[in-house]
């Protein structure tokens, strides 16, 4: 349920208009956010496909299942901006989400596998 409520809100944001960002977002560099917020949001998804018990096959490969799932979410996200008003579609954007997507599907693996006892 996180990943989808952090799918929901980075839609959401991904929606607003550009004029009006928030002025903290505009003083953070635009790719450190977007690593951030995709580190996150695959450290969420890796959580989530690791502590399905009847989804072995996909756990097994939970690193490459997270990373694609994140980059392909990040994909259409960058097509839905290109729809906002004041907004843009950037692949390099993408590229940006789709590292972060490799740091928080990374963390979550490390973390799962230094977790058992």
């Amino acid at each position: 349920m996180p990943a989808l409520l952090f799918a929901v809100a980075i839609f959401l944001g991904s929606s607003i208009p550009g004029p009006e960002m928030p002025k903290l977002v505009l003083s953070v560099p635009d790719k450190i956010l977007h690593v951030c917020e995709y580190s996150l949001f695959a450290f969420l998804i890796c959580r989530a496909v690791k502590n399905q018990n009847h989804m072995q096959g996909i756990a097994r490969f939970a690193i490459i299942f997270t990373i694609l799932c994140a980059s392909a979410y990040a994909a259409s996200d960058e097509f839905h901006q290109s729809f906002v008003p004041g907004r843009t579609m950037d692949v390099f954007d993408w590229l940006a989400d789709t590292i972060g997507a490799f740091i928080g599907a990374g963390v979550g693996t490390w973390m799962y596998k230094n977790s058992k006892p």
